[in-house]
């Protein structure tokens, strides 16, 4: 049984959605199962679309579409998504972008499982509770993707820059642009009334995301993890659970844990994945179709720190089966 994520009352678990910090490369990041997920690098608004990899930056927030496109012959599509953590001022930005957008808009945020970030996230969902207390508007990543509320537009991957540059499209009226060769396709760019008028308030949908770091899987960070859940759920809010392979055993070791677990998929948060590429600019969760001694010199080449172990942990099919494993029992 394959466990990226779980929508509404499904209980056929199928591997989707994550993030594999796919901004860098996405031919060797992404598992092939990854279809949708939050780290393409793009903006996904406004009248043209831009490489911005930094994901402190207000506008990854916004998603006014999603981003599609082909890698390694199968179709993948991307959200984008704004980090909050314990920064007060990225919150307070994020409060007052969110009640100057429309109803047709995807409202993104990512915290991390860490003590830092606590009364941050507290505060922002207290903020969200306060501007949609039934939390009609709430939704998992997967949900996004699969519901219709976004417009899709496709990019050709072939303009995406991997070395530094940025790269941007003008999406207006012809379809090839920019120094190298981008295709966007606009296709029906409106929302669909169904979603859009079915809402008295005038306020975006939104997902928040929490980030499982993959070393940070230990009793501290999983009593956080917790607690955030249950904020969530006291505001039946629903959270996308990203986890790292060494999130893995950790819970599954662990009878209660895996109670927990089962748990928190009937509540309706998305169970999803967290990879850290070999270019990732922290720490490499050990996972690549590259054997150790590549993976460690890319590294080097990109001024990135030294892996924590001296092996590869596994390929990229080795990751998926890793992650799958919170859905076998």
């Amino acid at each position: 049984m394959n466990v990226f994520h779980k929508f509404e009352d499904e209980f056929g678990i199928e591997l989707k959605s994550g993030i594999a910090h796919d901004q860098a490369n996405k031919k060797v990041s992404m598992p092939n199962e990854l279809i949708y997920s939050t780290g393409s690098g793009f903006t996904n608004n406004g009248d043209k679309i831009e490489f911005v990899p930094n994901d402190r930056e207000i506008t990854k927030a916004i998603n006014e579409f999603i981003v599609t496109a082909t890698v390694n012959g199968i179709e993948r599509k991307w959200i984008s998504h704004y980090f909050i953590g314990n920064s007060e001022s990225r919150r307070k930005l994020a409060e007052e972008t969110f009640d100057s957008l429309d109803s047709d808009i995807v409202f993104s945020a990512v915290c991390h499982n860490i003590e830092g970030g606590i009364n941050n996230y507290k505060r922002f969902l207290d903020f969200l509770h306060n501007r949609d207390q039934e939390a009609s508007k709430s939704r998992t990543v997967t949900q996004v993707m699969e519901s219709g509320i976004l417009p899709e537009r496709e990019i050709d991957l072939p303009c995406e820059n991997l070395n530094g540059t940025v790269c941007t499209s003008i999406s207006h009226q012809r379809d090839k642009r920019c120094t190298g060769e981008w295709l966007i396709k606009d296709g029906d760019y409106k929302c669909c009334s169904k979603y859009c008028t079915s809402y008295k308030e005038n306020i975006p949908f939104y997902f928040i995301a929490i980030h499982n770091e993959p070393f940070g899987a230990n009793e501290r960070n999983y009593k956080v993890l917790k607690y955030l859940i249950e904020r969530a759920n006291q505001y039946n809010m629903k959270l996308t659970l990203m986890f790292t392979p060494a999130w893995v055993d950790f819970i599954l070791n662990n009878p209660l844990k895996r109670v927990e677990l089962e748990n928190w998929k009937t509540q309706g948060h998305e169970i999803s994945a967290h990879h850290h590429s070999v270019h990732h600019p922290g720490n490499w969760d050990g996972y690549s179709d590259y054997t150790f001694e590549p993976a460690v010199q890319i590294r080097e080449e990109e001024g990135l720190s030294k892996p924590r172990f001296s092996y590869r942990q596994g390929t990229l099919d080795d990751f998926v089966d890793k992650i799958n494993k919170l859905g076998e029992f």
